[in-house]
């Protein structure tokens, strides 16, 4: 490793999600290996925040949709970028792997990574062809069906420079004791957005309203159909049975609440609060799409059911919430699963070692 190898993260979204957790756990550990680390992140977002409250090296930026069809624009960019004398930079979203990749090629960095976090195919269009191909030398994939899915409508880039990294997560010891509750209580936290599915965790709620069991859906998270999903939930007179708590910036106490966790997502590059939930021992239901089969062993650390089935997702829960045992066996499995496959330990070194062998 050079002694003086500096990383750059570009990352401008404003809002918090996966993608901005996992640009600053990432800033944060290599920090910590002695890497040189600037962040280039939204005055206003939350990763500008925390990393100016745990003093990694942050300049602001701000990039929107068109701006590297704007000279000027790259230009400033591209001379921000030259200050950094960075030998790689990570891209988040699209916006930012044109302005910033394009700024990154102008200001002679070697190494220009695009991180892939959406399990989505990439669509083949002119100008997408053109980065992949003349800007970007290398992705990172949030799991293998994100990988899959970047060349699956055209050959964007050889599947050689694409690297598969789950995200990682510190490994949780709680002496927290569960809260007491003669309720089953469920969780689910994520963006409000139709992505997200909450939508369908108001049809299980009146699934299982509808059957002999106490139960709560807490969803944690804050977004743009939150209005509507208050809407929805007082019209089917479920405000006993699910609970809109907000956005939470520490979720152990969400987590250690729980029975179980469901995630109803239409799709995912990388569930990132189911693994949350299985560090803290949780089973985890989801439909079985995207990435979500690399995180559920159905049957043993969870179940993954057809998409969209709301009544087989009513039958695990049912299931689960009268087998004690099974739950004991499920979050004993989460938990291991998750400590072998998903920790931070593990996720920054394959990423010293993705920057190593360039």
């Amino acid at each position: 490793m050079k002694e003086t190898q500096t990383i750059a993260f570009f990352n401008t979204n404003k809002a918090w999600g996966g993608g901005e957790k996992w640009h600053f756990e990432m800033a944060l550990e290599l920090k910590k290996r002695d890497y040189n680390i600037i962040v280039f992140a939204h005055i206003n977002g939350e990763l500008f925040k925390l990393c100016k409250e745990n003093d990694i090296h942050s300049r602001a930026i701000n990039v929107k949709k068109l701006t590297f069809l704007n000279p000027f624009a790259i230009k400033k960019l591209k001379n921000k970028l030259l200050y950094a004398n960075a030998d790689i930079i990570i891209l988040n979203l699209p916006s930012d792997m044109k302005a910033g990749g394009l700024a990154a090629k102008k200001a002679g960095i070697k190494n220009i990574f695009y991180r892939r976090g959406t399990a989505l195919p990439v669509t083949p269009h002119i100008i997408n062809r053109y980065f992949f191909k003349n800007i970007l030398t290398g992705i990172i994939a949030n799991s293998e069906k994100t990988k899959q899915l970047i060349n699956k409508n055209h050959k964007l880039i050889d599947n050689n420079k694409i690297f598969v990294l789950y995200n990682g997560m510190r490994a949780i010891f709680s002496n927290e004791a569960k809260e007491e509750s003669d309720t089953f209580l469920i969780g689910n936290a994520g963006r409000l957005v139709y992505q997200k599915g909450q939508d369908y965790l108001i049809q299980l709620a009146e699934l299982l309203n509808k059957e002999s069991l106490d139960f709560e859906i807490r969803i944690a998270g804050d977004g743009p159909l939150e209005a509507s999903l208050k809407k929805r939930i007082k019209e089917a007179q479920l405000q006993d049975h699910v609970k809109l708590l907000g956005f939470r910036k520490e979720l152990n106490s969400f987590y250690n609440s729980l029975d179980l966790f469901v995630l109803p997502s239409r799709w995912e590059g990388f569930g990132y609060v189911m693994a949350e939930a299985m560090f803290h021992g949780i089973p985890v239901l989801a439909f079985d799409v995207s990435s979500n089969p690399e995180i559920i062993k159905d049957g043993e650390n969870g179940y993954l059911v057809p998409f969209e089935d709301i009544h087989k997702l009513k039958e695990k829960i049912i299931e689960l919430a009268g087998n004690p045992q099974m739950r004991k066996r499920m979050s004993q499995q989460a938990k291991a699963y998750a400590l072998e496959h998903f920790s931070l330990s593990n996720s920054v070194k394959k990423l010293e070692d993705i920057i190593n062998t360039l």
